[in-house]
């Protein structure tokens, strides 16, 4: 990561950062990728922003978010998992583009089963 002092006394600390998820691979697949890349990250969040709130939207989310927190040390309330937010607003994008409205007129979330499953549900 090449040092943390940029982010030092942050209040929250978004993690992005992850493999490319590559034809044919699953959720779970990127879960050994995705741990060292973690492995990396995640102490220098914890040396420079202690109390930071850490929000996790690596895939697979859930499991990433436990590996955080594992890995920080953090209290459970410190970490926090996006879950579904970027699906559903990649969904309400394409759904205000296909019908060619704004896209905070579209309501609609999209759900998962798991983080082990890539079957998703679309409510709008």
């Amino acid at each position: 990561m090449g040092g943390g002092s940029w982010l030092q006394n942050s209040r929250v600390v978004i993690i992005t950062a992850g493999a490319r998820r590559e034809e044919g691979e699953s959720r779970l697949d990127l879960v050994q990728k995705n741990v060292g890349i973690f492995k990396e990250i995640v102490p220098e969040v914890v040396k420079y922003s202690p109390d930071a709130v850490v929000v996790v939207v690596t895939n697979p989310c859930d499991i990433m978010a436990w590996v955080t927190w594992k890995l920080s040390g953090l209290p459970k309330h410190q970490v926090i998992a996006s879950g579904t937010m970027l699906d559903t607003s990649r969904f309400r994008y394409l759904l205000a583009k296909r019908f060619n409205v704004a896209a905070h007129n579209c309501h609609g979330s999209v759900f998962t089963r798991s983080d082990y499953d890539d079957t998703f549900t679309f409510h709008f």
